[in-house]
């Protein structure tokens, strides 16, 4: 694991808990999906669908509330407006929350995610199963 995202294991997810609802998550999501890019909105979508699984525990749904409500904060630590950076620890945080809840990612999930991300990208939906495969 890289040194990036080994310190967003030290990252006290609890202060974004607030910032998450499922109307500002797609808000967010719908406006800022194509400068985000297909896989960082892979990310988004698989720890969103993760979090409604009853068999998640409460401290992977609080990690994952923490990620997506920090991927939601207009002002971050890199502010979201920053051209190709703005969201790259927004990412590093995804990607670290995915790892970590890897295991709760089965077919429903990816099903779920593939549907979202053809419909928005416009894309074949066998490209989206290589990517989700990788995963």
């Amino acid at each position: 694991m890289s040194k990036e995202i080994e310190n967003w294991e030290d990252e006290d997810y609890s202060k974004y808990e607030e910032n998450f609802s499922d109307n500002a998550f797609w808000e967010k999501l719908k406006k800022f999906t194509k400068k985000l890019g297909l896989k960082s909105t892979s990310y988004a979508l698989i720890l969103y669908y993760v979090l409604q699984k009853s068999d998640v525990p409460k401290s992977d749904k609080a990690l994952i509330v923490g990620c997506l409500g920090y991927l939601i904060m207009p002002l971050d630590l890199v502010p979201d407006l920053a051209p190709i950076i703005g969201y790259s620890d927004d990412v590093t945080g995804m990607v670290f929350a995915v790892k970590r809840c890897l295991h709760y990612v089965d077919d429903e999930v990816k099903e779920k995610v593939s549907e979202k991300l053809v419909s928005w990208f416009k894309i074949d939906e066998n490209y989206v199963d290589e990517l989700l495969e990788d995963i």
